[in-house]
């Protein structure tokens, strides 16, 4: 391949990602690798479950429990790089941007074991997505080999968080109607949605034993139940608008300011350690940053939106539902770590307004002639 400019940031970047990671394993190796439960379920349980047992023997796989945490660390290591690459082709290679989106996946990649392999399987999943809706020359065999591809990510994404899977193909059913049959799906989805709020605070609407979902999950009573009880769990009201300042605190929670408080005053005790909330601060300001260019140049997005329409939606749809699903889950609070998927849309949409009119114009002809990709 020629090695240009557009190589050169995409090796550097990647540099700077594997440097983070590096540095963040060796601090936690200088201190003994203390375990966090994450990695204490993975590395040292006995019991497999019907779900998840390939990867505890992974895990697993040597006698020695430093072996296993290399073994662990291998696999995050190859799944950080995966999900560079494809999340930079999901951001129109703006490579500078993706560091940034991943800085703080670095960390996670050095002490847990499924997020980053649901990062990397989520993007491939989801590029390859874009790839089969907006390919308009007929290649049989290279499509199958796509879908085989996605197929393939989609059921170990099954076995890690189903709850991906269902989010991934709401997703992507969505984003079909709406950009092919925009009126005609919104005349079907207006009375159910009227329906769904209308009933918000209805036990009627909810209440299905989460049993019958092949013990996708290990709750033995209604959604609405299992709602209420995590509502008064974290202390607030099961209501349309806890559900939206929840929300609000899931997108903006911690705070910049917050997170150096924690970093400069050692009576905050953090169970990641120190480093874990410099990387987080470094996300977190950047976030901030983006949004407020976002909000700069909130009359682009309908330009944005028009050329892009299923991979826009896509990826809208899925942020919004990670967002709802989290702020029920944990009144907008909870790690990161679950977080990092409810800001696609944010870097998706930075991407497209950073992204130089030129570049923008062979984007578009790409998108609606001929994808060229590497299998």
């Amino acid at each position: 391949m020629n090695f240009n400019n557009q190589n050169l940031n995409y090796f550097t970047y990647l540099f700077y990602l594997i440097f983070l990671f590096f540095f963040y394993v060796t601090v936690r190796a200088i201190s003994g690798f203390e375990l966090i439960s994450d990695e204490i379920y993975f590395l040292k349980t006995d019991v497999y479950d019907n779900r998840r047992w390939i990867f505890l023997a992974y895990a697993q796989m040597f006698d020695s429990l430093n072996f296993n945490i290399l073994n662990v660390l291998f696999l995050n290591f190859m799944c950080l790089i995966i999900s560079y690459h494809f999340i930079s082709k999901i951001n129109s290679d703006n490579h500078f941007l993706t560091f940034f989106q991943m800085v703080y996946v670095t960390a996670i990649s050095s002490y847990v074991l499924r997020d980053v392999l649901i990062l990397a399987l989520l993007s491939i999943s989801i590029y390859y997505s874009f790839y089969l809706f907006n390919e308009k020359v007929v290649n049989f065999a290279k499509k199958l080999t796509v879908f085989i591809l996605i197929l393939a990510s989609l059921l170990i994404l099954s076995q890690l968080r189903f709850q991906y899977l269902i989010m991934f193909f709401t997703s992507f059913l969505g984003a079909f109607f709406l950009s092919k049959y925009p009126k005609k799906t919104f005349v079907i989805l207006l009375p159910l949605i009227y329906y769904a709020i209308s009933n918000f605070d209805s036990s009627y609407f909810y209440d299905y034993r989460l049993l019958d979902l092949n013990n996708i999950f290990a709750y033995d009573f209604s959604i609405y139940d299992f709602l209420l009880s995590r509502a008064d769990r974290w202390g607030v009201d099961f209501s349309l608008q806890s559900l939206f300042i929840s929300s609000i605190r899931h997108i903006f929670a911690p705070l910049p300011h917050s997170l150096i408080l924690r970093i400069i005053s050692p009576e905050m005790w953090n169970i990641y350690g120190v480093l874990d909330d410099i990387y987080r601060l470094i996300f977190r300001i950047s976030l901030i940053f983006i949004m407020y260019i976002i909000s700069m140049n909130i009359s682009k997005i309908p330009k944005i939106f028009y050329k892009n329409k299923f991979e826009f939606l896509f990826i809208f749809l899925f942020s919004i539902q990670n967002i709802i699903l989290y702020s029920l889950f944990a009144a907008g609070g909870g790690h990161e770590r679950i977080k990092i998927f409810s800001f696609l849309i944010f870097y998706y949409i930075i991407s497209k307004i950073t992204v130089p009119k030129e570049s923008q114009e062979v984007n578009y002809q790409k998108n609606n002639n001929i994808i060229r990709i590497n299998l």
